[in-house]
């Protein structure tokens, strides 16, 4: 996490009597955060919210379920509780005991029909609350501000609006209340056809509330995550709400924009949202720049029957099961946190170094030295280079890394942008190296292989006298998870450490025992002490004055010669390259084990023909990339087959189920 960014200052806008500054944006490296809020509330009719209207209490018990699911995420979940919870002995407990448990912190939701004083008419209209008077208004916030502060001997300061229903007059009632943190905004969504606010105009980045008296941005608003995907997305503000109207969800014009994959509205919840599509909305989000996440959900779909989402007690368990697989995701695949809304906030005031991924976390969680870490590339290559250190960084929050790039181009203006892109990690280092292989020295190249490929070659030239153990990354990959443990691996004496290539057929044509099979070399884990020490490097140069005919894959046919039995063998997790994902050639793994290694990669090598940063490419770790290229200088990349008859045809070919497009490939 870096230090926070400043909103853009812009001049309020009034949507709807809500008067807001421009959206806040955290840098781009910033730690994606996600607050989880659950609507603690009475079990009722959402047909007739008014006064009156039977309701019950049972869902509150059954909270402590899902920070039970979630505690090993460490997650805190954020509980805004209705006057009715607030006030009854028992459900009370059970929030204040998940409180005190460090399970979750509290706020108010305020239901108007539940909430005393009772001096408005009992219409749906008047369920929202921003319908209301504002001096009734004010006092109903007031009444379930006071009687939290009676529970807790504090003033509540996080409020979400039940129904939505944030109006003209909720900004100044709830300031003058004492909070600091709304909830309540749904972006994209409409409820005026029965009398309720809109959000069409408002997006789900936080923005800073302006009180009507001009005294500045006290109050800070953090929308639920909404947001589109398919192909129209980028128009999906604009268009949607031209189609969301009466007639034209009567005719299901949205379910068939959606079903085409041209435009579907999606929320992060996981009522009525599949976990396809909450994370798809989420890796979208983040490769445009967002950085905080709002997931919320109600208490009453823990209780089978309370509300449309979940009928049966197998339903209710598969929401759960939806809201670990989605925050696995989050914080393990995205890299990302749960935390509280206060800590968003601080976060963007500049606070809480503590759930930083910034140099004073790591220097106070974690002392261990540098990993030495060593890529290759030329000018062309660099913004995929950029993309491998980011992801590797970005999941290795406790770790520093000296990185050192080597090239034999200048990298006049990418150098430049690399640096500023890694600038956040600012505990770990990066160094650029010029080389120019020996002009005297003939290495074989073909199409595939420039001079580059044959750089790492010179790795006891390249890295400081002092370093004694390198990982050697090639720049075409992303790293998916903790590096500690490649990094560790024990050598026993060999030279190196790699990955072999299932189903390889070269070590007969470089003469090698099959038994010991064949590396490919775009990870490696290099005891540059004994390279250096066995000369490794003249072995190497000796085989390829030698040998060149030998050398269909440069350097790495020079490698597993010379080094095949000095080569410590490690878990295909940590290179898993495309042969994994595409028929290339037999690969001689059971179904089990090609499965494991596809769920556990720890690093996606992009090697072959199906690179990722081309829009055709059906590499199935596509959307990562680019959620990574999000994260540099170089994020206004745009493929150059990205055409509009491309798009169309990617568009149809994913409505394809897999099974059919396979056999249509044959």
């Amino acid at each position: 996490m870096t230090g926070a960014a400043p909103f853009v200052a812009a001049e309020p806008a009034a949507t709807h009597g809500r008067a807001v500054r421009a959206p806040i944006r955290l840098p781009v490296a910033t730690q994606p955060l996600l607050v989880i809020s659950i609507d603690c509330e009475e079990g009722f009719d959402w047909r007739y919210p008014v006064r009156g209207t039977e309701f019950d209490l049972t869902s509150i018990a059954q909270l402590p379920r899902v920070a039970d699911r979630l505690r090993r995420h460490g997650a805190r979940l954020t509980c805004v509780a209705t006057y009715p919870v607030v006030d009854d002995d028992a459900t009370w407990a059970v929030l204040e005991g998940m409180a005190a448990r460090g399970d979750a912190v509290l706020g108010a939701h305020l239901h108007p029909w539940v909430t005393p004083p009772y001096d408005e008419a009992p219409t749906r209209f008047n369920s929202y609350q921003g319908n209301l008077e504002p001096k009734l208004e004010a006092a109903k916030v007031a009444r379930i501000a006071g009687r939290i502060a009676d529970r807790t001997g504090g003033r509540p300061t996080l409020f979400k609006a039940g129904r939505y229903g944030f109006g003209p007059s909720t900004a100044a009632a709830l300031a003058e209340a004492g909070f600091e943190i709304d909830l309540s905004f749904m972006p994209f969504w409409d409820y005026e056809d029965e009398g309720g606010p809109s959000f069409v105009d408002i997006g789900s980045d936080p923005v800073w509330l302006e009180m009507a008296d001009g005294a500045g941005p006290a109050l800070l608003e953090l929308p639920h995550t909404a947001g589109f995907v398919g192909l129209g997305r980028r128009w999906g503000a604009q268009a949607f709400p031209r189609m969301d109207t009466k007639a034209l969800r009567q005719l299901k014009v949205p379910s068939a924009f959606a079903w085409a994959g041209l435009l579907n509205r999606i929320r992060l919840s996981p009522e009525g949202v599949t976990l396809g599509e909450a994370k798809r909305l989420t890796e979208l989000l983040l490769e445009d720049g967002q950085r905080v996440f709002h997931l919320s959900f109600h208490s009453t779909s823990l209780v089978p029957g309370l509300t449309p989402y979940a009928q049966t007690e197998a339903e209710v368990e598969q929401l759960l099961g939806w809201l670990d697989a989605y925050v696995d995701h989050f914080t393990g695949r995205l890299g990302g946190q749960v935390v509280t809304p206060h800590e968003v906030r601080a976060v963007l005031e500049g606070g809480i170094p503590d759930i930083s991924t910034g140099p004073a976390a790591r220097v106070a969680h974690d002392p261990k030295p540098p990993i030495n870490v060593m890529l290759c590339c030329n000018e062309g290559f660099m913004q995929h280079v950029a993309v491998a250190l980011v992801s590797l960084l970005a999941n290795n929050p406790g770790r520093a890394f000296d990185i050192v790039v080597v090239s034999g181009d200048p990298l006049v203006e990418s150098w430049p942008k690399l640096q500023r892109t890694l600038a956040p990690w600012r505990d770990s280092t990066v160094r650029l190296v010029r080389f120019q292989a020996p002009a005297d020295l003939e290495l074989p190249l073909n199409n595939r292989y420039t001079v580059e490929a044959y750089t790492r070659l010179w790795i006891e030239q390249l890295m400081p006298a002092s370093v004694e153990r390198v990982l050697y990354l090639d720049g075409d990959l992303i790293v998916r998870g903790d590096i500690g443990p490649l990094w560790d691996v024990e050598l026993g004496g060999s030279l190196l450490a790699a990955v072999d290539i299932p189903g390889s057929t070269r070590c007969a044509l470089i003469e090698i025992p099959e038994e010991e099979g064949y590396f490919n070399s775009g990870v490696m884990v290099v005891d540059l002490a004994q390279w250096r020490r066995t000369g490794a490097l003249p072995e190497l140069l000796d085989y390829i004055r030698r040998r060149p005919e030998t050398l269909l894959d440069a350097d790495q046919d020079a490698l597993n010669a010379c080094f095949h039995a000095r080569r410590t063998r490690v878990d295909y997790v940590w290179n898993v390259i495309s042969p994994f994902y595409f028929a290339y050639h037999p690969l001689g793994l059971s179904d089990a084990e090609l499965e494991r290694v596809q769920r556990d990669a720890q690093i996606v090598h992009f090697n072959g023909v199906s690179k990722p940063w081309t829009y055709m490419s059906r590499h199935p770790h596509q959307a990562e990339y680019y959620r990574y290229l999000a994260m540099t200088e170089w994020r206004d990349y745009v493929p150059s087959d990205k055409t509009l008859p491309n798009m169309v045809k990617k568009t149809l070919a994913q409505a394809v189920p897999e099974p059919v497009r396979r056999a249509l490939r044959r």
